[in-house]
């Protein structure tokens, strides 16, 4: 499949790969292909960002009386898909604790809902970090259902270190070097 798309229509669009050739012109010409590859393996977007893929398959139980995935579940999934992004990167959430005193809470979220996911779906969620701040960063998942874009979710976390007073006790720190290298790929 190919489109030709302006700057404007591409920037908020992330698929499952995307190969860009530059033209003489403002437009880019994309061309999208699907993947067909093994649960939480790394893809790359684009040059620079580390990407999470894992494959679910909606259980019974994962879903409300009207036979719909129930809302909340997604949000279980998503923080589940990044640990397996940080995991991927070398940082499995149980070291992150235990190691280095570390947590990534969750401070905002949104997302958007457009094809309901029902018992015995497979889906596809992609994960990658959008945006690193001094201690926050900007989570993406996208959510397919086939080739297409089931539920879109944005998070923002921040790198913070727990307390020796208590955990109930957090307190942000900038995100070591370390880190930013290994989920920007810029070590690769």
């Amino acid at each position: 499949m190919r489109e030709l798309l302006s700057w404007q229509t591409i920037s908020p669009l992330i698929v499952s790969a995307v190969v860009l050739v530059s033209s003489s012109t403002s437009d880019l010409i994309l061309l999208l292909y699907a993947l067909r590859q093994p649960d939480q393996i790394a893809v790359e977007l684009d040059s620079t960002m580390l990407t999470n893929r894992r494959k679910l398959l909606v259980e019974w139980g994962d879903c409300d009386p009207a036979g719909i995935v129930f809302y909340p579940r997604y949000f279980e999934w998503f923080d589940a898909c990044t640990a397996a992004l940080f995991a991927l990167a070398g940082y499995p959430k149980q070291e992150l604790i235990r190691s280095f005193g570390i947590a990534i809470p969750m401070v905002d979220t949104r997302s958007r809902f457009l094809i309901p996911s029902r018992f015995g779906d497979e889906l596809t969620v992609e994960t990658t970090i959008t945006r690193f701040g001094r201690s926050s960063f900007d989570v993406q998942h996208r959510m397919l259902k086939g080739a297409d874009l089931a539920v879109e979710c944005f998070e923002t976390r921040v790198w913070t270190g727990i307390e020796p007073a208590g955990p109930e006790r957090l307190k942000s720190r900038p995100i070591p070097e370390a880190v930013l290298r290994s989920l920007s790929r810029d070590d690769a």
